[in-house]
């Protein structure tokens, strides 16, 4: 690493999240150096955060920010509820470091509170098919 600063954001972002090596993905919780103890990588906080952006329930779960809030704008109940998760989704977008330090269980939190509108719509539309067509 470059600097001690360098060193100390490393070990505080790394005790502070469920930071993992973007090398082999070992759980780097605990880990006192600035490499790898699994691959021998280098690690440096921008590394982590990209790596955690890349990660399937990050983009999930902006996916799913974005469908709920189009799905609920084109309700004529949800159109307000639907902005707001609109702009979740250009917050989650725009500021990665805030999302990329979340834990676990937060990141599952938002994963589901992403997905439920689309899911309910989804629901009450294929109950109103088969009341149509049965």
């Amino acid at each position: 690493m470059g600097t001690d600063r360098d060193h100390a954001d490393l070990m505080r972002y790394i005790s502070t999240t469920d930071a993992r090596c973007p090398g082999c993905d070992y759980n780097l919780g605990g880990l006192l150096a600035d490499r790898c103890p699994e691959c021998g990588r280098q690690l440096t906080v921008r590394g982590l955060v990209k790596h955690r952006h890349r990660s399937p329930i990050f983009r999930a779960t902006g996916f799913g920010l974005l469908v709920s809030g189009v799905l609920l704008c084109l309700t004529c109940y949800g159109a307000l509820l639907g902005l707001v998760y609109l702009a979740f989704f250009i917050d989650w977008s725009s500021s990665p470091l805030r999302c990329a330090s979340m834990g676990p269980g937060a990141r599952r939190t938002w994963l589901v509170l992403a997905w439920t509108p689309a899911a309910l719509i989804a629901i009450v539309l294929a109950r109103i098919l088969l009341m149509v067509f049965i």
